[in-house]
């Protein structure tokens, strides 16, 4: 609406600018009243326009920003997930060697540190969806609504094993150097 509006506007403008030169040009001394007072009414319909432009300009990158951050912390909290998952399918069971436990202890470690450190991405992509869902449409916002809980549906279950896990890793961690000092 606003671009159409814009479009008529430069039409009017060209119409006048045409008009005026036409009478310039037929040596006509003065413009009629009615002229002028068109040409003040278009100058201030443009400034009007312009200022609105301004403004959707402004939303836009805003909002822009805004789904750029929003993709940015839906990829790592996916990252987080798809990491914990590809580490918890390849955990093996703890009953082989000292050396497999200890590899797997200091696995199970690595993606504790990870999980928690994907609960702030988690908060993070949250925080946004939020924003998101305030700023636009019903429609979409029931979309990122879906997506908000599709995405904790995959994290939930990824980081259960491991908080499960979390209270036994000190205890193997302790068995490994009191069964070998030098292992660790």
């Amino acid at each position: 609406e606003l671009g159409k509006n814009l479009k008529v506007k430069e039409t009017e403008l060209e119409m006048l600018r045409q008009t005026v030169a036409g009478m310039i040009e037929n040596s006509v001394p003065e413009t009629p009243t009615s002229v002028t007072q068109k040409l003040d009414q278009l100058q201030d319909s443009w400034s009007h326009l312009d200022t609105e432009v301004n403004q959707v300009q402004s939303i836009l990158t805003s909002r822009q920003q805004l789904w750029a951050l929003y993709q940015d912390s839906y990829q790592q909290v996916n990252g987080n997930i798809v990491r914990a998952r590809y580490s918890l399918e390849h955990c093996t069971p703890l009953y082989s060697s000292l050396e497999s436990v200890k590899i797997q202890l200091e696995s199970l470690q690595a993606l504790q540190v990870t999980l928690e450190g994907g609960e702030e991405s988690w908060r993070k992509f949250q925080e946004v969806s939020q924003r998101l869902k305030q700023e636009c449409c019903p429609a979409l916002a029931q979309q990122l609504e879906k997506r908000c809980e599709d995405t904790h549906s995959g994290y939930e279950p990824a980081s259960v094993p491991t908080t499960a896990a979390h209270p036994v890793l000190p205890s193997v961690h302790a068995f490994s150097k009191s069964y070998c000092p030098l292992a660790t």
